[in-house]
This record gives structure tokens, sequence and C-alpha cells, in this order.
């Protein structure tokens, strides 16, 4: 039961003698100076992800690591995924997304809901423009009883909360553009209305449509 705080300590009493220091507020995070460069690793449980300026620093780190255990590291290259986010480097910029978790919940939708009201390539807003919907949206409540919940669920084939889910899950990785599209729904949460169910909706396909917008983290040289 103790195993994982026992390799949490080893793992940081073998970090710190390398030379690098847990940050204040993230203790997973450590940084310090490798090879004349500053370099940082992101400790979980037993995976380690390095940002260094270039690959030599990132070996040298990982060679200094592998001296102090017995079953060496496994090197697994530049990072594509981390927890579920994508990462995409290039010389120009390192791209943060969520295209794989998209393409992996909206199979569903696909096959229910989404099936014969595809959404069109065509951008839109994560929200209905329309002044008209949103002031019914702001003033709708939906029925209470859990038998009326259910039933609606059912009509719209989709599971209100799990949609407000995903929204928020890619909203709190790397789409802060779906912050008061996140907010305003889940504030329905406990009773939404069939016209929630509707902004929900045209939320997703939003989501769908922009699946490959993220966050672009720029190089100041190639």
């Amino acid at each position: 039961p103790e195993s994982s705080w026992l390799w949490e300590k080893h793992a940081d009493s073998i970090l710190c003698n390398i030379g690098l220091k847990p940050t204040v507020h993230k203790p997973c995070l450590y940084s310090g100076i490798i090879n004349g460069n500053r370099v940082l690793l992101k400790r979980q449980v037993d995976n380690f992800a390095i940002a260094a300026p270039d690959a030599t620093t990132a070996d040298i780190l990982l060679d200094m690591i592998n001296d102090r255990l017995k079953i060496p590291v496994k090197r697994q290259g530049y990072l594509d995924m981390y927890n579920g986010i994508d990462v995409l480097q290039t010389r120009h910029y390192i791209k943060i997304s969520v295209c794989s978790f998209i393409d992996k919940v909206f199979e569903q939708h696909l096959a229910t809901w989404m099936k014969s009201t595809y959404p069109s390539p065509a951008r839109s807003t994560p929200l209905p423009s329309d002044a008209t919907f949103m002031k019914k949206f702001n003033s709708s409540s939906g029925d209470p009883d859990p038998k009326a919940q259910q039933k609606l669920a059912k009509t719209m084939e989709l599971n209100y909360r799990s949609g407000v889910g995903e929204l928020i899950w890619a909203m709190t990785t790397c789409r802060p553009d779906l912050a008061f599209t996140s907010v305003k729904l889940s504030q329905s949460n406990s009773c939404p209305h069939e016209i929630h169910y509707h902004a929900l909706k045209h939320a997703l396909k939003y989501l769908y449509n922009t699946k490959d917008d993220g966050l672009y983290f720029w190089r100041t040289a190639p």
C-alpha cells in the first residue's frame, strides 16, 4: 500500500541529488540547470516528462537518473501525448490539443444524435448567436421530476452532464474559448430544459468542427 509513497520519496531524493529542485506550488514539477541549460522535469508516479532546449541535454539528464537506478528509464522519444492531451512539436512551435479525446468521445455522438444532424464544416460560435434563442435559454427551467428528465435525455439521445463534462475537459486543458459556454451550460446541470440540450448540442458540434484548435507555444527561434 505504501509503494507509491516510497517510490515518490526515492525518486525525489534522486532528482534532488542530481541538482533539480521541486517547485513551490507543484512539488511534482522540478527545475534545474543541466549541461548549462535550464530544464523542467514533470514526475507523475513512474513517468517523467522533460522540457529541455535540445535532445542532448535531455539525454544527459536521463543518463544521470539511470546511474542511480537498477532498472534504466525507458526512453520513449519526443512527447506526442500526455494525460489525454495531444502534443505536436515542430521547428517553430509546440501545440497542445485534445483532438484524440474528441475523436474518442464523439464516436457515440456520431452514432446517435449527430447521425442525422452532422455538423457542417463551416465554423460557428460555441453558443447560438441569436438573441431570441439566448433570451429563452436564460429564462427556461426544466422539469425537476427525475422521470421527466430521464425521458428528455432519452429523447435527445444525450446525457446532459456528460456532454457538459466533455466541454469542460476540453476547456480546462487547451480550449479557453469554451469557458463562457461551459459555465453557462453547467448552470443547468441539475435540471436542464429542452432548449439547454439544443444549446449543448450546438456547443458540441462547434467543438467537433474545431477539434484541431489548441494552444500554440511559439519558439523564439527555430
